[in-house]
């Protein structure tokens, strides 16, 4: 939101509508890169403490459309597949990389 007025601000000074458009979804674009780069560097550092440190976590993730939320342990991270292994009762569980949101 912050992003859009400081846009509108600037947005006059641009030759055509159609220009200042697509800036505005090149600016968004930008701004989410920078976001997920932030929150892949997080999930990363706290992945890394619960593998080495402290395996037991919560575990946010998306699946099937749905957010889903799994008390386990964390037992391995399978870097070529881009899977986290956890335990969950005993269980193992495979979660992708991709659909994580959050780990505690």
């Amino acid at each position: 939101m912050e992003k859009e007025k400081i846009f509108n601000q600037l947005a006059p000074s641009l030759p055509s509508k159609s220009l200042k458009k697509n800036r505005m979804v090149v600016s968004i674009i930008e701004l989410k890169i920078i976001r997920d780069k932030v929150v892949l560097r997080k999930l990363n550092d706290m992945l890394a403490q619960k593998l080495f440190y402290d395996p037991p976590a919560t575990i946010k993730y998306w699946e099937d459309g749905y957010y889903k939320i799994i008390e386990c342990e964390i037992n391995k991270f399978d870097s070529e597949r881009s899977k986290l292994e956890v335990l969950e009762n005993g269980e193992r569980v495979l979660l992708s990389m991709d659909c994580i949101v959050e780990i505690e």
